[in-house]
């Protein structure tokens, strides 16, 4: 699954735009304001174009990916792979003509501290072994210019989590649906 995201992260509720990838036609989530629509792939109805999501079921799969966008702040990853993490090796490496040092890190499970990487702290114990691999990339100056992580699950596919972090301060402009393009349940 591949996909794109816009986040707004300087709030109390994150402003997230993420679309993704999906074999039914693209999936976009807005999140805003405390709700949060997703618009249905293949539908053919443009009067139906956004469905809105009861943002308290958090057995939903897709608010659990809108509340663990917050752990994708740049931040957060860099605290969480400050206090789980050993750093393995450390070199330099380029992205689109950037000199940057990327470490590779072995995090320790235990010591995630709650949601970390895109993941509520109880997906943790699905992945196997105490602990994963991640590599993270460093711009001079101490900013993250990419993550990945790679995730060997006890249960279902092995996955990869890739985040690159790109456009700081750039103006996030999020704008929910009409109330008319929108359909509850």
């Amino acid at each position: 699954m591949t996909g794109a995201a816009s986040i707004e992260l300087d709030r109390l509720d994150p402003t997230v735009r993420f679309t993704l990838d999906t074999e039914h036609g693209d999936l976009t989530v807005l999140a805003l304001g405390g709700m949060v629509y997703a618009t249905q792939p293949g539908e053919t109805d443009p009067s139906k174009l956004w469905l809105e999501i009861d943002q308290d079921n958090r057995d939903n799969p897709l608010i659990q990916f809108v509340v663990a966008y917050s752990s994708l702040d740049p931040q957060r990853v860099g605290a969480a792979i400050a206090a789980a993490g050993t750093t393995v090796v450390a070199e330099r490496d380029h992205i689109a003509g950037r000199e940057l040092t990327r470490y590779t890190v072995q995090v320790a499970k235990a010591k995630l501290d709650g949601d970390a990487f895109w993941f509520p702290a109880m997906a943790f114990k699905d992945v196997r072994g105490e602990t994963f691999t991640t590599e993270v990339w460093v711009e001079p100056g101490g900013r993250i210019a990419r993550y990945q992580s790679r995730l060997e699950l006890t249960k279902g596919a092995d996955f990869v989590v890739k985040v690159d972090y790109h456009h700081w301060g750039d103006l996030v402009n999020i704008e929910a649906p009409s109330p008319g393009q929108v359909e509850r349940k």
